[in-house]
């Protein structure tokens, strides 16, 4: 059992000492290796890091009692993606570490070549997109 502080230096949580199978882990499942902090959710073979704590005020499902800890190895199976795109729109944007969301603007064709994948994208909801600020858009060249 350990207590997990945020990089943001708010919030802190009281974490379960358990270690999970990659069997036990599901899409929506949150993952966090055990000696980091960074919290993921998971998504088929890929994995998005949770960038502010606040995301989980955004959705009633995600609890920090949930957070599953699993090995660097389990964790490294999963691919990174930074990938969103809001419930009802057809934008994807681009996620960065310091909360900046960048259009993809760019074809389905041209998202494919540039060695994006469409399984890596998470479905978000308005106010999780809104949360992030609005950087340059990314084109396809």
């Amino acid at each position: 059992n350990v207590w997990i502080k945020n990089p943001d230096g708010k919030s802190s949580v009281f974490a379960q000492g358990y270690e999970y199978s990659r069997g036990a882990i599901t899409d929506g499942s949150l993952i966090r290796a055990k000696g980091d902090y960074k919290v993921y959710i998971v998504k088929g073979s890929y994995k998005r890091h949770i960038l502010d704590s606040r995301i989980f005020d955004f959705y009633g499902h995600l609890n920090w009692a949930n957070i599953m800890e699993v090995t660097p190895e389990e964790r490294d199976f999963y691919k990174d993606s930074a990938w969103v795109r809001a419930d009802g729109d057809k934008k994807v944007y681009e996620v960065n570490n310091d909360k900046t969301k960048h259009w993809l603007n760019m074809t389905a064709e041209e998202f494919y070549v540039s060695g994006r994948s469409w399984d890596g994208v998470f479905i978000v909801n308005n106010q999780e997109r809104d949360f992030y600020r609005t950087g340059a858009s990314v084109v396809y060249k």
